[in-house]
């Protein structure tokens, strides 16, 4: 029932029942509607009594939310929809009684905004995720949240507070909530952040240590409120720092146990039992022999290794000529004769413990030799090449020299470096003399290459898009000019002999495809390429939905275009029609309207890559109308004459169903050159054909209807003066001429 047939209904229902003449209660002072969620005020009255008034309800009801006080305050906040009914009597002060009945009727409203939620909020702690989600009801949803959160924690404009609280405490913070109207409402909450828990994490046993080698470990823990601050006794030789650092050199081997404590900085502590195994660390010379070769007249270096005892370690013992064996164990100089060699070394620790080691060392004579192969590495015409030549053998330093190719230049340290003009092969000799003035002499060669052809466009190509033109050209470098391309890309694609990939890509997806390229030596090679071509973009195609009324069924189609198939459809926010359903496959909305209104809400589509797009529609559900009348057509079946030739027009009518109408031809056919309009059912054109016809027009209405008529038209033959030329007359007789 629309508002304005409540609000007539309930002044009909509005009726004084008084039967005391001597008291009137007055019918006015009490509106006659409310609104559900929105405070209502007003008062009854009487007169022609003795004041003061006391008044009571006496049948029926109020509307739910709604008091009568006894001095005829009616007040409240009404919650249902619908016309109530009551009677009120008045008695004033000598006991005389009247009554009167009323109607209010209460219509449809928006619930006031409010948080659900409430306060305090459950505890966090320190370091541990948290989540919590706010409420709200009434106003006019999809909600907006806002607040400025305790330190580590946010909240989201859908209402989650969440994070990981950084400090303990409790917090008071006020959370504001904002309906789709612009409606807001606000509250205030209280949080209790409590510190995690003091834990010492540090596992028992600690890493073994060894007697004489320096030791170092941290202790860690975690919650509480740091800075934490450490304390125990630790074994002989270590000590356990404020920091939670054990550190020293054990003095002897075995396994010890000592107890940490930890304190943070609200005085909290935790203790932890700790075992560490101290092992024993004997002297050895690690170094094995023989030791690496030496050559006659070269440098040697080679340093000795040794672990356990107490370090530090002093070496001695005697080598062979030309080399020394330090005190710190590296052995060094220039071998002054080839030969195998045999000498001992002993190391003694800082507590006088010593171990010893004969050693054999093979001492190589020394030629001077060029050890670089004669056929150099191959070299590419147009790029810059560098080669070091190397030698062996003789008194280092070595000089270098030689007559290089053009081009090229070789340095005494025997650098050859250059870029060669184009390919063939290049021969050329080196000389090599040490510091002894020895030489040795080689022959080169270098062969130079042409440079190699190759596709220098990188890969993947940038993105395309289903339907949209795309154009890229691709590069090549080296080989010999110009050059050829081919290739099989994706459909809709072509690759010219230029090397452009151009056209308007038909589908989806990525593909890989192989582009080559010939150069005019017909020298050829292959790149493989990859494409991303994107679907077009997904879009709600349809506009606005048609109107629908109360009981009348109801089917409209909403379309999409672009994404990727298949299509869900649902329900992002507002309401449809009570009775009508989305189908999230399809997207047809349909049903049967069961109330009547303007109803208004969100529509997402999602495509099967995971992108959505979200539209609002509008459907108008009028009031249930009376069944038309049958859908007829008014037009005689006999259609006026019309002549070959000449221009015609004629209008069919109907008459009941709902406009508009639709008209089509159904069976026989128009006489040709005539076309029948379907939006106006006008039938007009120029007949070309003398002739009788007989054709059956269908008409369907706005709610699919149907009714069909057979009609007939003669189409006459049009009239025409044949004679072209008349017999000339005679003077003086008489004349007689035919048309």
């Amino acid at each position: 029932m629309k508002q304005g047939a409540l609000v007539a209904a309930c002044l009909l229902l509005t009726t004084q029942l008084s039967a005391d003449p001597r008291i009137q209660v007055d019918p006015g002072g009490v509106p006659v509607t409310g609104t559900v969620g929105q405070s209502y005020s007003g008062r009854v009255t009487a007169s022609k009594g003795v004041a003061p008034y006391s008044y009571t309800l006496v049948s029926q009801s109020l509307p739910t939310g709604l008091s009568l006080s006894t001095d005829g305050n009616i007040t409240g906040t009404p919650t249902t929809v619908g016309i109530f009914g009551f009677t009120v009597r008045a008695t004033d002060q000598e006991g005389d009684s009247a009554t009167r009945s009323f109607s209010i009727t209460i219509l449809p409203g928006v619930a006031p905004l409010s948080i659900t939620t409430t306060s305090p909020l459950p505890d966090a702690a320190v370091g541990t995720p948290y989540s919590q989600t706010f409420g709200a009801s009434g106003g006019t949803p999809p909600y907006r949240w806002s607040g400025a959160a305790p330190g580590g924690l946010a909240l989201s404009s859908d209402g989650l507070l969440s994070g990981t609280p950084a400090t303990a405490g409790t917090f008071n913070f006020t959370v504001t909530v904002t309906d789709n109207a612009s409606r807001t409402a606000s509250s205030s909450f209280r949080i209790t952040i409590n510190p995690s828990a003091l834990t010492i994490t540090t596992n028992s046993p600690l890493p073994d240590g060894v007697a004489g080698t320096p030791y170092a470990q941290t202790l860690a823990a975690s919650g509480g409120t740091p800075p934490y601050r450490w304390s125990g006794s630790a074994p002989a030789g270590l000590i356990l720092s404020s920091d939670g650092s054990l550190t020293g050199t054990p003095p002897a081997a075995g396994s010890f146990n000592f107890t940490a404590t930890v304190t943070d900085s609200a005085s909290r502590t935790a203790s932890r039992s700790f075992a560490i195994h101290i092992n024993p660390a004997p002297l050895t010379i690690t170094t094995n022999s023989p030791l690496p070769d030496a050559t006659a007249g070269t440098p040697y270096s080679q340093t000795l290794a040794a672990s356990g005892g107490t370090p530090p370690y002093r070496w001695s013992g005697s080598a062979p000529a030309g080399l020394i064996l330090s005190s710190d164990g590296s052995l060094t100089g220039t071998p002054a004769a080839a030969g195998a060699f045999n000498f001992a070394a002993t190391v003694t620790d800082s507590a006088s413990r010593t171990v010893s080691r004969s050693f054999l060392i093979n001492i190589n004579p020394a030629s001077l030799t060029i050890t670089t192969s004669s056929q150099l590495p191959d070299a590419t015409a147009g790029i810059p090449y560098a080669q070091s030549l190397s030698a062996s053998g003789g008194t280092p330093p070595y000089r270098w020299s030689g007559s290089v190719p053009a081009g090229f230049s070789l340095s005494s340290g025997g650098s050859l470096t250059g870029t060669p003009a184009a390919a063939g092969s290049l021969n050329f000799t080196a000389t090599v003399t040490d510091n002894a003035s020895r030489t040795a002499t080689r022959s080169f060669a270098i062969n130079v290459q042409p440079p190699p052809l190759a596709i220098t466009t990188a890969s993947p190509l940038p993105d395309a898009a289903v339907g949209s033109p795309y154009s890229q050209t691709f590069a090549a470098a080296g080989g010999t000019p110009p050059y050829n391309w081919s290739g099989s890309p994706p459909a809709g694609l072509t690759i010219s002999t230029s090397g452009v990939i151009a056209g308007t890509p038909t589908g989806p997806g990525r593909f890989s495809f192989n582009v080559s390229v010939t150069d005019n030596s017909s020298a050829a090679t292959t790149r493989t390429f990859s494409i991303t071509i994107n679907p077009p973009g997904l879009t709600i195609s349809s506009s606005a939905l048609s109107n629908g009324s109360v009981g009348v069924a109801y089917s409209q189609q909403i379309s999409a275009t672009g994404g990727v198939p298949p299509l869900s459809w649902s329900l992002a926010a507002g309401q449809m029609p009570v009775g009508l359903t989305l189908d999230g496959v399809n997207g047809v909305i349909s049903g049967t309207p069961a109330s009547s209104g303007v109803f208004i809400f969100t529509i997402q589509v999602r495509d099967n890559s995971g992108a959505a797009v979200l539209k609002q529609f509008s459907i108008t559900v009028d009031e249930e109308q009376p069944a038309p009348a049958s859908l007829t057509i008014s037009t005689p079946a006999a259609l006026p004459e019309g002549t070959a030739g000449a221009g015609y027009s004629q209008g069919l009518t109907a008459a009941g169903g709902a406009p508009p109408y639709v008209w089509s031809i159904s069976g026989g056919s128009l006489p040709a050159g005539l076309t029948l309009i379907p939006e106006s059912g006008l039938l007009n054109g120029t007949p070309s054909a003398p002739g009788s016809y007989s054709f059956t027009a269908l008409v369907r209405d706005s709610r699919g209807a149907t009714v069909s008529r057979q009609f007939s038209i003669t189409i006459a033959r049009s009239l025409s003066i044949t004679t072209a030329v008349l017999p000339n007359p005679v003077f003086g007789a008489d004349y007689q001429g035919a048309i």
